[in-house]
């Protein structure tokens, strides 16, 4: 990524986000201006990062309030002390057909938590973030900070 965008594309910022674990805090605000924080386990398809919470649960409620979100990727001995922060549109999904195309998407058996499957699982739903911003801080920002907008 680089901090004038030339060159930098959404790809650049999904490699970026590949070399943390799949697990990020999701931040909401709630529809009284309440903040919220909670770690999910997510993946990405088609530029949209993607996790399941339950339909009726905290972070759904407060996106359907108000989409604006951000993601924070967790700094680690592992990243190299480098953390990533994306700010987007958060969207709540609970169509089946959704369901279906993004129950591969999450990293982990979902059929263990959910054994209703994508079909018989009214209760949970798929949380959509579609990033305007990413800033990737190097160990900590002391090595530099790259900033990537969407055009």
């Amino acid at each position: 990524m680089a901090r004038d965008n030339r060159g930098v594309d959404l790809s650049d910022v999904i490699a970026h986000a590949g070399r943390f674990e799949d697990t990020f805090y999701l931040a909401t605000v709630s529809s009284r201006s309440q903040p919220h924080v909670v770690p999910l386990t997510g993946g990405w398809q088609d530029g949209a990062l993607y996790a399941t919470v339950a339909v009726d649960g905290r972070a759904a409620r407060n996106l359907v309030a108000q989409p604006r979100c951000c993601a924070h990727y967790q700094v680690s001995e592992e990243s190299g002390w480098d953390s990533l922060m994306l700010w987007g549109r958060g969207s709540v999904l609970t169509a089946v057909e959704d369901k279906r195309r993004l129950w591969p998407v999450i990293p982990y058996d979902m059929d263990e938590w959910d054994p209703g499957g994508p079909d018989g699982s009214p209760d949970t739903a798929f949380l959509e973030i579609v990033p305007r911003r990413a800033l990737l801080l190097r160990r900590y920002g002391l090595d530099g900070r790259e900033e990537w907008r969407a055009g």
